[in-house]
């Protein structure tokens, strides 16, 4: 049986393990969600919260959280993350460009957008905290560019650890999960998006969960991937 075919309390479980062997390894206060606001990475920041609890009692350490702020994020997506700061007590840390990064026209060279005011700033971020370990809430069925991704994934310049621990999760899995736990979610996913990303990236879509995203940019993944993105 692959991991793939297990059930969603089976890979629920298999997460959890693999968070608690991290809270077991690192220090809690260097391990980071990479949190966009989006389904699968609030899925993640909220198991992340509750192994803490677990492994270090109630008196625990807070959750904490990496998120990119572009610049051109939706409302919707900084009202959603603002609020839950607050309501799960978590300790964010917001990463953004500088302004002589902005590009003139956002999203017309993605890959030069993304690098400008994602990739440059998760580094920047990344060595300013001393981040060990970056929780990430990729899944292999996103995008084909993720098929031979792995749990662990060392990255250099800068150096540090990525974890991936929903990898065998489905878009169905997600959902279930969220409905399941009654957990918030964005706004925006009620009015059509399947996939968040900036605004000049991402519209509403019925062609697939990232049918909505800049095709040119879901073409470069492996390159922007190269760069330092996640």
């Amino acid at each position: 049986m692959t991991q793939e075919s297990l059930s969603l309390p089976e890979k629920t479980e298999l997460t959890r393990a693999r968070l608690q062997d991290i809270a077991r390894e690192y220090d809690p206060g260097f391990v980071f969600v990479a949190w966009t606001g989006g389904k699968d990475s609030t899925v993640v920041l909220w198991l992340w919260r509750m192994v803490l609890r677990e492994v270090f009692a109630e008196s625990g350490p807070a959750a904490r959280a990496l998120r990119l702020e572009t610049g051109l994020d939706f409302p919707e997506i900084y009202k959603f993350c603002h609020d839950l700061v607050r309501q799960w007590g978590i300790k964010e840390v917001r990463a953004g460009p500088i302004p002589e990064d902005m590009p003139i026209e956002p999203g017309l060279d993605p890959v030069t957008c993304c690098r400008l005011l994602k990739i440059k700033p998760l580094s920047r971020a990344v060595t300013e905290q001393g981040v060990e370990v970056l929780v990430t809430g990729l899944r292999r069925d996103e995008h084909p560019g993720r098929d031979n991704r792995s749990l662990r994934e060392h990255r250099q310049d800068p150096r540090y650890l990525q974890l991936n621990p929903i990898l065998e999760w489905t878009e169905i899995d997600v959902w279930s999960f969220i409905l399941a736990e009654s957990l918030p979610y964005c706004s925006l996913y009620e009015l059509g998006y399947r996939s968040l990303d900036c605004r000049p990236c991402t519209e509403q879509s019925e062609l697939g969960e990232r049918g909505g995203r800049n095709q040119d940019k879901e073409r470069q993944m492996e390159l922007l991937r190269s760069l330092g993105y996640f």
